[in-house]
């Protein structure tokens, strides 16, 4: 039978967007000569849809849309510039590692999965957080298909869960365990 399609459960992925949409709105706004603060995007704004509170800051709906084109635009320019960019560079140089998902997509989830060599990705979830207290996730994240193409179904993988804000310091220190484990 031939796969059709593929279902991925996130779960325990938490990953709060409103910096990230506020950033992109509010540059884009920049391009038509208009200012936005944190505080009322995150009042006024979050969560509602774009047509019912751009015509409030903009005064005019000429330029919405071009707008909220744009602020699609930063969206996956803003999420590109976080930490999970940087976690990815410092980890795929552990030698031995395996990273699963194409980060040179524009837009994706806020997720490094990675084992290291053969080790049971339990194991190193377990010592990441007894050792070094960061917590991750461990095993086959209830997609056994998805682990099963990716070879990992008895494996599974250790899945780190990023955020904005979490820091290049913390990205550095969870990459730095990472190394000692396999040396």
């Amino acid at each position: 039978m031939k796969t059709r399609l593929a279902l991925f459960d996130l779960d325990g992925t938490l990953y709060d967007t409103r910096r990230v949409n506020f950033l992109s709105y509010q540059k884009a706004l920049e391009q038509f000569g208009y200012t936005m603060d944190y505080e009322y995007f995150a009042n006024q704004c979050n969560g509602r849809h774009y047509k019912t509170f751009l015509p409030e800051i903009m005064q005019s709906e000429t330029h919405m849309e071009e707008v909220h084109e744009l602020k699609k635009k930063y969206y996956g320019d803003f999420l590109s510039e976080t930490v999970v960019r940087y976690a990815y560079e410092l980890v795929q140089e552990i030698p031995d590692v395996r990273i699963y998902g194409d980060f040179s997509a524009p837009e994706r989830a806020a997720i490094v999965s990675l084992n290291l060599g053969g080790e049971d990705s339990a194991r190193v979830s377990d010592w990441l957080a007894w050792e070094h207290g960061i917590f991750t996730r461990a095993g086959g994240h209830c997609a056994p298909l998805m682990h099963g193409a990716l070879g990992t179904r008895e494996q599974g993988a250790v899945r780190f869960s990023f955020s904005h804000f979490n820091t290049d310091e913390e990205v550095e220190t969870a990459a730095a365990a990472l190394r000692s484990y396999i040396e």
